[in-house]
């Protein structure tokens, strides 16, 4: 099980309900569409109920982890609790934005940050079990201006995203799928026709390509993709030829020449 301390700092008595209720609420989106996107299943597969809370100065909540199913991976709930705290660690830096996080976690994050001078919540600290000898991470409203670049959208150009499809949503004007990037663990939403939502459900959980216009936030980053054409299915990492199965492939590529040989003809 995992386990987040999320303490709201500020004066006794001077912390609204409303504030402290809407600050858990935006964490409670974040770690369930952390939960969701790093599952790769389409919904969250952990709920998460108050272990503690303690309101003597600020008022720290302790959230613990627990499954919905008993089928959950062994180091689900860690993987989650670890995104989540260095999510908030990659916030406060502002260089990028942090991995498995969805637009809407990136939202929830600064409603949270916004809380901050309002309604008596001077500042927010999270800690988790798995860092136990590391300091608190501390929240400020330089995290918000942060997350101002990273929700922001930026230039449109058109390419591909290539990752893992980890999310469909039905409830929307129209459906869209959350696809997270290979590379850089980026979550970013598609979406597609109705027509194509057999084709979307069978590529759940798989490795795929998506073409279309690409919508970059103001640092660069694929933030959604307009889909204009099928969705293509790509085999799975694991499942591709290692460099040792690929030596010896194409054996007359260079024409009998050895490397060396090849390389001084083309230097001249």
């Amino acid at each position: 099980m995992a386990k987040i301390q999320f303490t709201i700092d500020g004066p006794r008595g001077g912390v609204t309900l409303r504030a402290m209720l809407l600050a858990f609420h935006n964490q409670l989106n974040i770690l369930s569409d952390l939960d969701a996107t790093i599952a790769g299943r389409g919904s969250p597969l952990l709920d998460w109920v108050v272990f503690d809370i303690n309101a003597k100065a600020s008022v720290t909540g302790t959230l613990q982890s627990r499954p919905l199913t008993e089928d959950v991976p062994l180091n689900h709930e860690s993987r989650v609790e670890n995104a989540y705290r260095n999510g908030w660690r990659v916030i406060e830096g502002g260089a990028r934005t942090p991995e498995y996080y969805t637009v809407r976690s990136l939202r929830s994050s600064k409603s949270t940050l916004q809380l901050i001078g309002d309604d008596g919540i001077t500042g927010f600290t999270v800690e988790d079990d798995l860092h136990p000898d590391d300091l608190p991470t501390k929240l400020t409203p330089v995290g918000a201006v942060n997350l101002e670049s990273l929700i922001k959208p930026g230039l449109t150009s058109y390419g591909s995203v290539e990752g893992t499809l980890t999310a469909i949503s039905v409830r929307t004007k129209k459906p869209k799928f959350e696809i997270v990037t290979s590379i850089a663990k980026k979550a970013v939403s598609c979406k597609f026709d109705s027509s194509l939502l057999d084709d979307i459900k069978a590529a759940l959980g798989h490795r795929v390509i998506v073409a279309g216009e690409v919508v970059h936030n103001s640092k660069g980053e694929p933030q959604k993709i307009r889909m204009d054409g099928p969705i293509r299915m790509l085999r799975a990492a694991s499942e591709l030829p290692s460099t040792r199965e690929m030596t010896g492939a194409f054996p007359d590529l260079l024409g009998g020449m050895t490397t060396a040989e090849y390389m001084e003809l083309v230097r001249g």
